[in-house]
């Protein structure tokens, strides 16, 4: 009698656990929109070229998890990222002014082109840090801001 007794309070723990189980997984799996607004271009000619990550490994050097380019009116560009995972995501941008693809550099690799990173992150000698870049996506809609500027 103990035994049996002992076995149908394991069995209702196991179903208790799974069902809290549920709600945590689907969580883990949802998905969600992200909206990437851009501001501070000076003026409308060329594009916007992006880049997002969704880890550390490859940042601002390959490894992208989608990347393109988006019209600029009126100082201004809109990006907008469907059925993104929940997680963690970094994205750059730059200004392409003269339409040439890529970003254009002068002395010791600085950029000519103004640009912009997620949370703002700083260049300090050298390109910013994805950590400083990195935020969460956890909801079914994210709207960010990124400036784009000179570095110098």
């Amino acid at each position: 009698m103990i035994a049996e007794c002992a076995e149908r309070m394991k069995k209702s723990l196991l179903m208790a656990c799974c069902v809290l189980a549920v709600p945590m997984t689907a969580l883990a799996d949802g998905a969600g929109a992200l909206i990437v607004n851009l501001s501070g271009m000076k003026s409308d000619e060329g594009r916007m070229v992006y880049a997002i990550w969704s880890g550390p490994e490859g940042w601002l050097e390959g490894n992208t998890l989608r990347e393109g380019a988006v019209e600029i009116t009126e100082g201004r560009s809109m990006i907008r990222f469907e059925d993104l995972a929940h997680g963690e995501y970094a994205i750059s941008v730059y200004h392409d002014r003269n339409g040439n693809g890529k970003l254009d550099t002068g002395l010791f690799g600085i950029p000519k082109e103004p640009l912009g990173t997620s949370n703002d992150a700083k260049i300090r000698f050298g390109p910013p840090r994805y950590e400083d870049a990195a935020f969460i996506l956890d909801r079914s809609e994210l709207s960010i801001e990124i400036p784009v500027r000179k570095v110098f």
